[in-house]
């Protein structure tokens, strides 16, 4: 994609270009990258796959989120947090 300055622009001129707010894995995949600290950054986890991570008894995360009316096929989206 092509765009037009806004201002003339001289040979030496700093240009700088945003890619939009995306989290490392997007950056990685599209681009070849990533940033440290990103504040767009984000995991999502399959609740069975976040019960064995933390080594809960089978099925317990599941009970739980069964209870509180959550589904269970979704993922559970975790962002870092800003500052």
């Amino acid at each position: 994609e092509r765009r037009a300055a806004s201002g003339g622009l001289q040979a030496g001129d700093e240009v700088m270009i945003s890619y939009g707010a995306l989290g490392n894995d997007q950056l990685l995949l599209r681009f070849g990258f990533v940033e440290v600290d990103s504040p767009h950054d984000t995991f999502t986890i399959l609740p069975q796959d976040f019960a064995r991570a933390l080594q809960f008894e089978d099925g317990a995360v599941e009970k739980r989120l069964a209870s509180a009316g959550l589904p269970l096929d979704t993922g559970v989206t975790l962002q870092r947090g800003g500052g």
